[in-house]
């Protein structure tokens, strides 16, 4: 008996069977041919004695119709084995990234022009990208491997794999795409060693950033960027670059776009209101309404959001007790009249605004922060 290693299996022939990864396929007695298992894995099926001349060759005739039919048989069985073990045994994180980099890297121009070739490259993408999904989400029956997804997060970074999604993002499918983002949400939220490392690779390549303000340029991709580009900012670090960037001007021209979707996604990535005078006097009225409607409600949401963290901080600084005590009256007017303005009621943020309101009156009673 011989041993054959192909990929992680071990192959073993014998008179009468194939053994692949545990599972037995039969081998047919009349083989005796060189029996390729793909790549560069051959083996030769065993020789059986040849059957002896008698009726005019016509017995060792059909004998060796058998044996050519049970070649194929055999090389066809053994194939099928070896494709159900491949399938059986998923790709590691290593592998999912190398599988995604490798299909990434083949849409260069010579793929492009050959329409066939470009079709194919991109289904094998679009496989890879939902397994990638698929790691990071689980499958509906078992429930995401928190290792496998920390070491996917780290490979995608030590590959250099974050260029490669935003370089081909334009090329992508539609459903690729949103694959992509939906990914993209969950890398960016993995931390590996008390790091978030798909964060951290972005904030050592900030070019990025600059990349997907600029794809609201291309109303194809602009939606989808526009959502990656909203998870980088939640980032405290990849917002500040934003703000501070040359590119962050662009915003004012994404705003005014006649196209609808990429001008109302650019407003749901644009929270800063340095220059929101121009957007005010601008001729578009989209753009005078959704300025409008920003700079009323919301700000006031936001203002409250970062106030209530003042009141109910359990450590105040003396000064800031007093300043809330001496205030407490237009304070309390102001909060009375807040709402969400998502409908008649929300419960979170009433309770909240209640919280706040009885921390106010309880430091407005405290006759050393009023005297």
């Amino acid at each position: 008996m011989q041993q054959f290693t192909s990929l992680d299996r071990k192959i073993r022939v014998c008179d009468v069977t194939l053994d692949l990864g545990g599972r037995r396929c039969p081998l047919p007695p009349r083989s005796g041919a060189l029996l390729n298992l793909g790549g560069d894995t051959t083996i030769r099926c065993p020789i059986h004695p040849k059957v002896k001349r008698g009726g005019g060759g016509c017995r060792e005739a059909e004998a060796g119709r058998r044996d050519r039919k049970a070649h194929v048989e055999a090389q066809a069985g053994a194939v099928a084995w070896l494709a159900i073990g491949r399938q059986s045994r998923p790709k590691t994180p290593q592998e999912l990234v190398k599988a995604i980099k490798d299909s990434l890297m083949a849409l260069d121009s010579q793929t492009v022009a050959e329409v066939k070739a470009l079709e194919k490259a991109l289904e094998e993408v679009e496989k890879n990208i939902v397994a990638m999904r698929v790691m990071l989400t689980g499958d509906g029956e078992a429930e995401p491997n928190a290792d496998q997804i920390s070491q996917l997060a780290l490979e995608i970074c030590n590959q250099d794999a974050i260029p490669l999604f935003f370089d081909n993002f334009p090329i992508l499918g539609w459903e690729t795409r949103k694959i992509l983002v939906q990914c993209w949400s969950l890398l960016l939220k993995q931390k590996v060693d008390s790091v978030f490392c798909c964060a951290q690779y972005m904030e050592n390549h900030l070019e990025l950033l600059d990349f997907l303000l600029a794809c609201y340029d291309n109303k194809e991709i602009a939606v989808h960027c526009g959502n990656m580009l909203r998870e980088c900012i939640k980032v405290p670090t990849l917002a500040k670059y934003i703000v501070d960037s040359p590119s962050f001007e662009l915003f004012f021209k994404f705003v005014e776009l006649p196209n609808f979707d990429v001008s109302s996604d650019a407003f749901a990535t644009f929270k800063f209101f340095e220059h929101y005078e121009k957007l005010l006097m601008s001729a578009n009225y989209v753009t005078r309404r959704q300025s409008l409607k920003d700079s009323s409600k919301n700000i006031q949401i936001l203002a409250f959001d970062i106030f209530k963290i003042f009141v109910a901080n359990p450590n105040k600084p003396q000064d800031i007790k007093i300043i809330l005590a001496k205030n407490h009256e237009k304070l309390l007017a102001l909060l009375q009249n807040l709402s969400p303005g998502k409908g008649d009621e929300d419960d979170e943020f009433e309770e909240e605004k209640e919280m706040i309101m009885k921390e106010i009156q309880r430091l407005a009673r405290l006759q050393n922060l009023t005297s």
